[in-house]
């Protein structure tokens, strides 16, 4: 393995490290943030709603309990009280056929019940004689029930002589207040008004089809609660052949220090859908594209529909379904056009919410959905507790930083290309002296030159070295060369010299020819040692 690819893994293996340890912190420190800021929104949220479901009931109270102190309501419970004491005392029960074939047709009709067909064998007498003097007048006027005021034919009982002074009133206040219906209940626990005129219209709530129900809860607790008191009843059935969940808000009437009769608020679903969405802007309300405040009662239902069922109603049931939704459920939601009493949470899981203090945790939602949930519980009007959950979809929790996931991606792969171009530009010049030297080396063959250097960096020492090696191993093989000549030539002659007679009888020796490792060996130039006297 190269040195160059050495580099390149050790850089490779560095900066891929770094980006995954650096962008594993940074995405855990951004997506804690987000949450922790989401999570606070999601309580603040959550006690803004608690606070305006509290603040619309009492006010709804409030505006209750000033017309239950008024003198018309007062004079018309007891007015109404009468007529009904009338009926009952004066109505033949061989004059109830038409009656009865008259309030059979229209509710058959009207709930599509085709199957239920004895709807009026279930009404006392007083109140299936006046729902069918209601639905003929209605009838021959060509509009609703609701709109009736007085009787064009004769009036034996005297009800709408109070109806037609009372309705008009009771009917603008039901209007103004955004109600689902105004009743009036009298002292003997019989329903003797409604601005919508019902199926309850004319029932006795001690006896008979609407004994046992929400009405009767209301009635009982009329008849103890003091003056100028009211309180909200949460959703139940109607009654137990009508599974139509209503709820009320409700306040004694008094003459002087006498119960009288109870005025009652019908209160729909809508109303709480509203107040929980903040009028449908979840958006705007900071809840982005899955938040919402949902809220359930005691029996695990759910008391307002849910966003998605009413952005996309299709996507819902099938979430729905995937969640464990059953198909009476689902043909329920899809009729009513709201998964609110019908979608849920299961029952004990509510009732710890209901029994511990706020929480905010990450947990599934009715869908099976993983959420961030801020948890808590809010007191309405009379003890009564609902779980507040204000929740959105856990992803969207760190939808900013996902958002920007892929650019991040981008950036950081952009990021390792140009640290590995560094590193290979780098690894290149760190090897390119060597490949130099390598190349001057090679084309030198076997003999050894200096090789010019201009760079002043780290290799420098390195060709200074070399040039130092290379000049003293060409010294060393000169020498050798010279050695290996002077072994070879030391078996000829070195110096060819005359002998020649001097004065005084001296004899001189004269070199008068030399071999040339001769003049080599004693480093003297052959014509200074030619003719050169060596006698001693």
């Amino acid at each position: 393995m190269t040195i160059r690819l050495r580099i390149l893994l050790f850089t490779l293996l560095i900066v891929t490290g770094a980006m995954i340890a650096a962008g594993t912190m940074g995405y855990k420190i951004g997506a804690s943030t987000l949450q922790s800021g989401h999570s606070e929104r999601l309580i603040q949220i959550r006690l803004n709603r608690a606070q305006a479901l509290k603040t619309d009931l009492e006010n709804l109270g409030n505006n209750l309990l000033v017309a239950a102190e008024m003198v018309r309501v007062r004079d018309a419970v007891s007015a109404f009280h009468e007529s009904f004491k009338k009926m009952g005392q004066n109505i033949p029960e061989k004059s109830l056929a038409n009656d009865i074939q008259v309030v059979n047709s229209y509710y058959s009709a009207a709930m599509d019940n085709k199957s239920d067909t004895h709807i009026a064998d279930r009404l006392n007498k007083s109140a299936l004689v006046l729902q069918s003097m209601i639905l003929q007048e209605a009838g021959r006027n060509e509009s609703n029930p609701r709109n009736v005021i007085a009787l064009k034919n004769a009036d034996p009982y005297g009800y709408f002589k109070t109806h037609s002074e009372i309705h008009t009133f009771l009917s603008d206040y039901s209007d103004r207040f955004q109600m689902d219906d105004v009743l009036l209940l009298d002292k003997d626990g019989v329903v003797v008004y409604s601005v919508q005129k019902g199926l309850e219209l004319g029932a006795n709530l001690d006896t008979g089809f609407f004994s046992g129900t929400r009405l009767t809860d209301v009635y009982r607790w009329s008849q103890s609660a003091p003056p100028q008191t009211f309180r909200f009843f949460d959703f139940a059935p109607l009654s137990s052949g009508f599974p139509e969940y209503v709820s009320y808000i409700a306040a004694p009437i008094y003459d002087q220090k006498s119960y009288i009769g109870t005025l009652l608020f019908k209160v729909s679903l809508s109303r709480f859908d509203q107040i929980l969405s903040d009028n449908y802007q979840w958006k705007k309300f900071g809840l982005r594209e899955t938040g919402e405040v949902v809220a359930f009662g005691p029996d695990g239902l759910m008391r307002n529909s849910s966003r998605l069922y009413h952005e996309n109603p299709g996507e819902f049931i099938k979430q729905f379904s995937s969640a464990g939704g059953r198909d009476p459920s689902i043909k329920s939601i899809q009729s009513k056009s709201t998964t609110a009493l019908i979608a849920g949470l299961p029952v004990e899981k509510v009732r710890h919410y209901l029994r511990s203090e706020d929480s905010l945790e990450t947990g599934t939602d009715y869908l099976n959905a993983v959420s961030l949930m801020s948890i808590g519980k809010v007191q309405l009007p009379g003890g009564v507790e609902w779980a507040l959950i204000a929740k959105s979809n856990f992803n969207e929790t760190t939808g900013p930083i996902n958002h920007y996931l892929v650019v991040f991606v981008v950036i950081g792969l952009l990021f390792l290309v140009i640290s590995l171009g560094l590193a290979f530009f780098f690894g290149k010049q760190l090897t390119q002296p060597l490949n130099y030297l390598h190349r001057k080396v090679q084309s030198q063959g076997g003999a050894f030159q200096a090789i010019n250097y201009s760079n002043q960096d780290e290799f420098a020492n390195v060709f200074n070295d070399y040039n130092s090696l290379a000049q003293n191993l060409n010294q060393e093989k000169l020498e050798k060369a010279v050695l290996e000549d002077v072994i070879l030539n030391l078996g000829k002659v070195m110096f060819m010299v005359e002998i020649i007679p001097g004065y005084e009888g001296n004899l001189k020796a004269i070199i008068r020819k030399t071999n040339r490792i001769a003049y080599e060996l004693i480093g003297t130039p052959e014509v200074s040692i030619i003719g050169s006297d060596i006698s001693l």
